[in-house]
Parts: structure tokens; C-alpha cells; sequence
């Protein structure tokens, strides 16, 4: 049997060990992010098992439950639901609204716009979840590069930064905060309320914005903009369509082999059955349980897929 100190060093060791590891295969991707971490998940077990954590009278702090209670933890459930209502604020247009808005506000001053755009991001973050806001800016962002003709390197990282500003500055903008409050609450504490981080996390966005601003793109690379890149908005997507019973693509009819109610959308296929049917589509009427390949811009896309997202197939 090992020495309770001996064995304390070991586990402690390991534990290190086992980050450095994780981190470094996150970090490269030489495996799937989805596969480190459950490896992660799986040598913790085996390893606690065989070499466990116990307490004073012998008891084990570290049990097969306590280490899958993380999944249960109010705080990831939240952050889940955040996810959810952030994509929720996406597909209904308030997001766009409110993007749309910074770009016909700002057209003349360059600075101005990507100031205020990174306020804005940092305004959504404290409020949301990190990644749809981001999502959501990221072609935004090109937009006002192109047009300002700037390079998109100098400018497309500070959009992930001001998000984690934004994200210190509420309870629920990061969840670590939420983390640190649900602990405090096992450990008898009084948990931390909703603005308990505003004020030294809007002090702190504040300087960090001023860095965002004047410092960080002179520090960023400045790489030509690709023409794949600079024609992104316009580049086509090739996507499937399901036309389900109900659905508004049910009885459209072509005009001239196109289709005039999917404007910027170009049909390319329809699968009825076991029957491929291809342009152009003379006296053809969508019906129910057609599958339809088309090509489209982002914009369209996405205003198919807010409008009826039931459409797309989430799988292509």
C-alpha cells in the first residue's frame, strides 16, 4: 500500500500530467476534440479508481458520482440554455437588427464602426453565451472590413476578445462566473448576484477595449485579403432541401425554369421518389416529400432556414 503522502504527490502529479496532455492535443488536434475529452473523462475514472482520493475516516471524496456530478451542475445547464436563446435571437432577427444597424450608422468612419461594433459585441456577450454572438458578428465583421477596405487578420480576433470582456461584466456572461457562485453556495457562502461583477468588469472591458482599439491591431498581422475571402457573401453553398406537408415550397411553380418565389436561390435538382428531375423544370410543381439541391448565397440561406428551418437538413 502507498504512504497517504506518497500517494497524494503521485495523484497530484498526475493530474498535471494528464492537463498537460489535454491541452496539448486541444491545442494541435492531432485527435478530435470530442474524443480527448471523453478520454479525459474515461482515464480520470480508471485512474480514481484504482488510486483513490479518500478522507480522514476513510471514505472516497472522488466516487464515480461525484465525478459525473459536474453534468448535473445547474451551471452547465444554464449555459446550454443560453446557447439555446441565443440561437433563438439569431433565427428570429434580432441579432441582424441590431448588426445591420451598426453598419448603416457608421458607413463613413471606419474606426467608429468597428468601435462600435466591438461595444456591441461586448453589450450581447454579458447577457449571452460567447460563441452565437460571436457566430453571429463574424460576417459582419467582413462586411465592414471590405468596405473600409481594412484587413479582416488585423481586426476578426478582436471580435473573441471583446467578447470575453463583455462576458466578466454579469453573472451569467461567463461560465466561470457561474461556476465560482454555485460552488460558493455548496460551500454555505452567499452566491454572487446577478451585476456583483458590472461594476470592476465594466472597468476592466473598458481598459481592455481601449486596448482592442489602439494597440491590438498594430500587433495583429496585416495579411492580404484572398479573393475567397473578400467574396465570401457572395460565394454559393450547395445545400438539401426537404419539402415537408405544409411547407410554403408546396405548389411553386417555375417561370422560365426558375423559380421567382426563391429569389437568389438557383434550383440545381429535385429527387421525387426514385426519380431525379433536372432543369430546366417546365410544367413541374413542388410537392410534399420533394427533395430539392439547391445553390445559394449565406443570406439566402439563412433567410430560408429563419423563415422555415425546418427545411434544411441539419446533416448537409
Amino acid at each position: 500500500m502507498i504512504p497517504a503522502d506518497l500517494l497524494a504527490t503521485f495523484q497530484m502529479g498526475f493530474l498535471f500530467a494528464l492537463i498537460v496532455v489535454a491541452l496539448t492535443l486541444f491545442a494541435t488536434e492531432a485527435v478530435s476534440i470530442e474524443l480527448t475529452s471523453l478520454s479525459v473523462i474515461a482515464v480520470l475514472i480508471l485512474f480514481f479508481h484504482f488510486f483513490p482520493v479518500t478522507g480522514p475516516e476513510g471514505e472516497d471524496l472522488l466516487s464515480l458520482r461525484s465525478l459525473f456530478s459536474g453534468f448535473a451542475n445547474p451551471a452547465l445547464i444554464a449555459v446550454l440554455a443560453l446557447l439555446v436563446l441565443g440561437e433563438g435571437l439569431t433565427r428570429t432577427g434580432v441579432l441582424d437588427l441590431a448588426a445591420n444597424a451598426v453598419i448603416q450608422w457608421t458607413r463613413s468612419n471606419p474606426f467608429f464602426a468597428i468601435a462600435l461594433m466591438l461595444v456591441v459585441v461586448m453589450a450581447f456577450s454579458a447577457v449571452l453565451n460567447n460563441i452565437p454572438v460571436v457566430v453571429l458578428f463574424v460576417p459582419i465583421m467582413q462586411t465592414l472590413t471590405k468596405r473600409f477596405r481594412q484587413s479582416p487578420s488585423r481586426y476578426m480576433m478582436l471580435l473573441s476578445y471583446a467578447s470575453v470582456l463583455g462576458g466578466m461584466t454579469t453573472l451569467i456572461g461567463s461560465s466561470t462566473n457561474l461556476l465560482v457562485s454555485l460552488e460558493l453556495d455548496d460551500l454555505g457562502e452567499e452566491p454572487f448576484g446577478f451585476f456583483d461583477f458590472t461594476v470592476p468588469g465594466l472597468v476592466l472591458a473598458s481598459c481592455g477595449l481601449v486596448y482592442l482599439l489602439f494597440i491590438a491591431p498594430r500587433l495583429l498581422p496585416d495579411r492580404p485579403t484572398t479573393g475567397g475571402a473578400a467574396a465570401e457573401q457572395g460565394r454559393h453553398f450547395v445545400a438539401q432541401v426537404s419539402v415537408s406537408v405544409g411547407s410554403r415550397l408546396v405548389g411553386l411553380r417555375p417561370v422560365g425554369g426558375i423559380f421567382p418565389a426563391l429569389p437568389d436561390i438557383t434550383i440545381l435538382m429535385i429527387q421525387r421518389g426514385e426519380r431525379a428531375i433536372l432543369p430546366p423544370f417546365e410544367d413541374l410543381v413542388l410537392d410534399a416529400n420533394d427533395l430539392v439541391i439547391i445553390a445559394a448565397t449565406r443570406p439566402a440561406l439563412a433567410s430560408l432556414a429563419k423563415d422555415e428551418p425546418e427545411l434544411l437538413h441539419p446533416e448537409l
